[in-house]
């Protein structure tokens, strides 16, 4: 499980978590 900031197309920071 892991916490992954990730930049979204329209600038904005989402948030992808793996497990």
């Amino acid at each position: 499980m892991g916490v992954c900031p990730v930049p979204s197309g329209d600038g904005s920071i989402g948030i992808h978590l793996s497990q």
